[in-house]
């Protein structure tokens, strides 16, 4: 037993010097050879207790260390059971505790607490829905539109008569208001022509009441200039209440596909802590058993509690994604929520296929080309206000008024109408100023517009660029993803059957969980690309954003539906999905 014991500990030094199990099992055959060979040479004292409980003489020495180790571990099935339970139990609290930490860490996770609300699940369309109601952005754009919409008919005002009615009382005794209220009541006589009532009369009421009407007739096209620039401020406005509506789907679908994707991502790196558990369970048993180095059993032990950082990593970015979809809900940060499967859907969100109609689109549609036109636009109307003020203006006016001692009674009416044409000769160079300053706002505004539409061209090459990525790499993460599996499954069996290393396994689960974020991070691209297309080309309104859902949802990041937030699926061992 000697020789054994010095070739277990000397196997045991090796496993955790030697990283590579190839050299520590070479060496392990070398060390045990020569304990063999010493026990060969034992006194009679030894070869008796070899004879008890030792190896016979015929079996070679490396087989006999081997024999020796294993009625050693007959000899004391009481104390190897025990390690067993010991083990098992470790492993058990360590599931549960993996499990407890995982619900901890993923917010939402797991069951309810009793008395808890379940968590609504959430569609796309409905999720855009509610952050259209919501957001005080979108309506702080509509109140903008509909001012300037009103300002369309206070400039329209201009073209209306004006129409104004006026009553009023005045009583003094000033001569010549006296003079003039007796005129106008008609009850001036020959007794008013006395020259001391002239010089001083006595107080006198008039009673006065009057209507007045006046139209512009010319104002050098001032009105026309005016109502121009009301429209175009309105379709600016509209524009930007269009942009705001995008923007706000757009914020909503990537924060929708940001739960999804962090979800896809926390049940692959669920699935990674399973695998990394099978994975130290099999390299405890093969150490147990013989088959393997310690050093095997140390490395499953790191890369499992690497595989449950990684969880605990996943659970954060899972409840942060929640927290911003629930910002963009209008709901507190913590509630809980679901989201729903994709469901096949006839709708579909419209993409050019060549980048040209994209750019021919992006022209037509894009909200804040089309605002920079209407701004250029009322910037002109401005310039043309400014020259109005050179030209002169005429208008036409009416009156009828009525005056009279009392508020009833007696009293005289008469009337008034002609026409009057004012034009401004010197103002101080006003006019040229301000003509000048509208002149420098139109180049202004046009500037923009190009620069603008410039930028838009680029904005719109670079969002064809990546959708056409996004679609590729969609398609080769889900094959990556599939080859992977197969490949974890394939060096799992190897394994399992002394034919590869452990080191292989651990690098096999790391591929495949690599390649399950990879896949979950290409359909998140893939929407996003769609949904960054769509709005680049103006056309990401609500029907083509919910449309998003029902088209090309892969089966890793919809797995789960209404289910995504629970506890993960699976079971405890581990698991390829093919």
């Amino acid at each position: 037993m000697r020789g054994g014991g010095v070739g277990r500990r000397a196997a045991r030094r090796a496993g955790r010097r030697w990283r590579n199990p190839a050299a520590a099992l070479l060496l392990i055959g070398f060390i045990g050879g020569l304990a063999g060979g010493l026990a060969a040479q034992t006194p009679p004292a030894a070869a008796d207790e070899t004879a008890q409980g030792g190896a016979p003489a015929h079996v070679p020495p490396l087989a006999a260390a081997n024999l020796r180790l294993a009625r050693r571990d007959v000899a004391a099935p009481e104390a190897r059971q025990g390690e067993a339970l010991g083990a098992r139990q470790d492993k058990a609290s360590a599931s549960a505790a993996s499990v407890v930490a995982a619900r901890a860490l993923a917010p939402g996770q797991g069951a309810p607490a009793p008395g808890a609300m379940p968590a609504r699940v959430w569609t796309l369309a409905a999720a855009l829905r509610r952050a259209l109601g919501q957001s005080q952005r979108l309506k702080a754009a509509g109140a903008e539109a509909q001012a300037a919409k009103a300002g369309i008919g206070a400039a329209r005002s201009g073209l209306w008569p004006r129409l104004g009615v006026a009553e009023g009382v005045t009583r003094g005794d000033d001569p010549v208001y006296v003079f003039g209220a007796l005129l106008r009541q008609h009850s001036f006589g020959a007794a008013n022509f006395n020259l001391p009532s002239l010089n001083r009369p006595g107080a006198l009421t008039d009673w006065q009441s009057s209507a007045r009407a006046s139209v512009s007739l010319w104002d050098g096209g001032k009105t026309r200039a005016a109502i121009r620039g009301a429209k175009a401020g309105y379709r600016a406005a509209g524009a930007a209440r269009r942009q705001t509506r995008e923007q706000v789907l757009a914020a909503t679908v990537a924060a929708y596909y940001g739960l999804r994707e962090a979800e896809a991502n926390w049940r692959t790196a669920q699935r990674a802590v399973q695998a990394a558990e099978q994975s130290q369970h099999d390299a405890q048993a093969r150490y147990r058993a013989g088959m393997a180095v310690e050093a095997d059993e140390l490395s499953a032990d790191v890369y499992a509690n690497r595989a449950r950082q990684a969880r605990a990593e996943a659970g954060g970015a899972l409840a942060m994604a929640r927290a911003r979809l629930n910002r963009r809900l209008g709901r507190p940060l913590a509630a809980p929520l679901a989201l729903a499967a994709a469901a096949a859907s006839n709708g579909t969100a419209p993409l050019p296929a060549t980048l040209a109609a994209w750019q021919a689109a992006a022209r037509r549609r894009r909200p804040d080309l089309a605002r920079a036109r209407a701004q250029t636009a009322a910037a002109r109307a401005k310039e043309g206000e400014a020259r109005a003020a050179w030209w002169p203006q005429a208008s036409a006016f009416a009156s009828v008024e009525r005056d009279q001692s009392g508020f009833t009674g007696a009293g005289g009416s008469d009337w008034m109408a002609g026409v009057q044409v004012r034009w401004s000769v010197f103002g101080g160079g006003a006019r040229r100023a301000a003509q000048a300053q509208a002149r420098a706002g139109t180049e202004a505004a046009q500037a923009q517009a190009r620069s603008l539409s410039r930028a838009a061209a680029v904005a719109v090459q670079g969002a064809w660029y990546r959708w056409q990525t996004a679609r590729r790499l969609r398609a080769l993460s889900r094959a990556n993803a599939r080859r992977a599996a197969a490949a974890l499954a394939m060096l799992r069996r190897r394994y399992r059957a002394g034919l590869a290393p452990l080191r292989s396994v651990l690098d096999a689960e790391t591929d495949w969980t690599r390649a399950r974020a990879e896949e979950a991070q290409a359909e998140y691209g893939w929407q996003m690309s769609r949904a960054e297309g769509l709005a680049n080309l103006g056309e990401l309104n609500f029907a083509h954003a919910a449309a998003l859902a029902a088209n090309g949802v892969s089966g890793g990041m919809a797995a789960g539906g209404a289910a995504a937030n629970g506890a993960a699926s699976g079971p405890a061992a581990w698991t390829v999905e093919r």
